[in-house]
């Protein structure tokens, strides 16, 4: 995926933030990319604020939090987010 596409997935989420759709895209990106923008931190972190139900939100924040933080030894906060998300919905790991 090109920067240009990513760009639009981030303005597609503020244009209706607690939309989920934007988000997932982007989260699926997100597992495949190689780096990314500090944006992407952002847009997650807001997603689950936002939709704090969603275990998605939580899960792709984690992962956006690990590839930011990557080689950081404190674990907590994305230990706590793949938590939340696995005890929203137990078989989110497996949709993945």
């Amino acid at each position: 995926m090109n920067e240009q596409a990513a760009r639009w997935l981030l303005e597609a989420s503020e244009l209706e933030p607690a939309d989920p759709r934007p988000y997932l895209f982007l989260g699926k990106v997100l597992e495949v990319a190689k780096s990314e923008p500090k944006e992407w931190l952002e847009s997650f972190q807001r997603f689950v604020m936002l939709r704090p139900d969603v275990a998605m939100a939580h899960y792709y924040y984690a992962v956006a939090l690990e590839k930011q933080r990557r080689g950081e030894r404190d674990f907590a906060a994305r230990e706590a987010h793949l938590q939340k998300a696995t005890a929203i919905d137990p078989r989110v790991g497996m949709r993945i």
